[in-house]
């Protein structure tokens, strides 16, 4: 029998126990075991002891750096193992068939897309203006620059130009014409369309300020075509995504960290906007997909999404998205934890579908809170969500199921999951929720769950009989005071 969904009124000692198991399960996370890799496989090992001109196969005789692993020539299924307490900078182009890991003892193998540490003194140039400085980079945007492993993060200014050729700080709505125009603490602007200067307003040397900082240049930290499983690695500081696929059969990430990503400009003037677009997930799939799964993750300071499968589709094309399973991660500070779409203009003969999509146990906290609360498009910010309002069709879904899951505190809506077709069977393509947790306010925005329905409902009473078909066991939280989970 279908157990009632209900409302409860909130406390603390609740908000304390679910703090608690999550960070727990954090913990968990961050130290799980080494894979045990088969006995007969080809294995090669990475370490910052290593010298790329060994050959690899062996603990005593690892390669040293990314670009030798990337040489790699690969028959068949192989692991690379990258010591535990490693460091290693720049991009991991993943191949078919390959798993990476780790080995030895102590914290995750570190990839980092930041080219280098930026605290030093020497690197900063002071410039003619008054607590503005300068740094080199090529012409890769930085999204972000992150100071003291995320004590602090510095605030992106875009440029917005309006028709009557005057320009703005997108982010801060002031007037701005170039890097002269900083005028807030750790503000920075980066002229990567033309010099490649990066310029920050710091009340000293940043160099001798910070004891580390990072920069999410725009690039990917691990790009793969599928057939790969990404294991026990810790990934951050990249103005793109952590990990980035086009259509993909066979992705598994797992037991890894992933923080502080994205910021960096997607494109100018796209959507009809006349500023840059800035992007960058944590793990995405941008096209088809059949075996996608994201398992035992901790994913944290993410720009725009944790995880994500997302396509457009064509009026001739067939991409179907299969077997996704988002499970037991813990996902917070992002401005979604979790976004998909399955969209295009093909119209409702178009096949295309979500099939076998399950969202599990995962604990999910802060939706549009952290670094990503510097975006200028605010108000969109959920713990799920999907899109509508675009042109034609998207989204048709079977067997789509969240279970067991909290979603606790969202800037804007808890989740926001539309679709405008039905299935060949006459089915709708809305998600069967269970014993499923929210909390909110009354009267906030839980956001929306309808079938051609473009309504947000707000968070009372009213949502048990607007979600009542598709929910079961699931529980509405309350809380009645400005409580700041932050």
């Amino acid at each position: 029998m279908k157990k009632m969904s209900t409302f409860k009124p909130i406390t603390d000692k609740q908000i304390a126990e679910w703090r608690k198991l999550t960070d727990e399960r954090i913990e968990e996370i961050l130290n799980s075991p080494n894979m045990e890799i088969p006995k007969d496989a080809i294995v090669y090992y990475v370490s910052n002891n290593g010298d790329d001109n060994n050959d690899g196969l062996s603990p005593e005789t690892p390669l040293a750096t990314l670009s030798a692993v990337n040489a790699l020539a690969f028959e068949g299924k192989a692991y690379v193992c990258f010591e535990r307490g490693g460091l290693w900078r720049g991009q991991l182009n993943a191949r078919r068939g390959v798993t990476y890991t780790a080995y030895g003892k102590g914290d995750k193998p570190k990839i980092y897309a930041s080219p280098f540490d930026g605290a030093d003194p020497s690197i900063w140039t002071k410039t003619e203006t008054e607590n503005i400085w300068s740094i080199q980079f090529d012409k890769r945007d930085i999204g972000t620059l992150v100071f003291n492993h995320g004590e602090k993060h510095a605030i992106k200014c875009v440029i917005r130009t309006e028709e009557d050729g005057s320009t703005y700080n997108n982010t801060t709505g002031k007037p701005f014409k170039t890097y002269t125009d900083l005028c807030d603490d750790l503000h920075f602007f980066h002229d990567y369309y033309d010099t490649g200067i990066l310029y920050l307003y710091s009340i000293e040397n940043p160099g001798e300020r910070f004891d580390s900082i990072e920069f999410n240049i725009k690039d990917r930290i691990i790009t793969t075509g599928g057939g790969t499983t990404i294991d026990n690695l810790c990934l951050k500081y990249g103005g793109a995504h952590g990990v980035g696929a086009g259509t993909a059969k066979d992705l598994t990430v797992q037991n890894c960290e992933f923080g502080w990503i994205g910021g960096s400009i997607q494109s100018e003037a796209i959507f009809g906007r006349n500023y840059g677009t800035r992007y960058g997930n944590a793990v995405e799939i941008y096209g088809g997909c059949d075996n996608f799964t994201v398992t035992d993750n901790y994913i944290y300071q993410i720009y725009d999404a944790g995880i994500t499968q997302q396509v457009g589709v064509g009026k001739e094309e067939i991409k179907n998205q299969k077997n996704m399973t988002y499970a037991r991660n813990v996902i917070e500070y992002c401005n979604y934890s979790i976004e998909y779409f399955l969209s295009g203009q093909a119209g409702h003969g178009n096949p295309s579908r979500m099939e076998n999509f399950l969202i599990e146990d995962n604990y999910m906290w802060y939706a549009g809170v952290g670094f990503c609360e510097q975006r200028p498009d605010r108000g969109e910010a959920a713990h799920i969500k999907t899109w509508y309002g675009l042109p034609g069709e998207r989204n048709r879904a079977t067997n789509y199921v969240i279970k067991d899951n909290l979603m606790l505190y969202a800037m804007d809506n808890l989740v926001h999951i539309f679709s405008n077709l039905y299935n060949p069977d006459g089915s709708d393509s809305m998600p069967t929720l269970e014993n499923n947790n929210f909390l909110a306010k009354h009267g906030d925005a839980f956001g929306m769950l309808a079938q051609n329905d473009n309504s947000v409902k707000a968070y009372d009473e009213s949502i048990l009989d607007y979600i009542g078909d598709m929910t079961n066991g699931d529980t509405f939280w309350i809380y009645e005071s400005d409580v700041d989970f932050k």
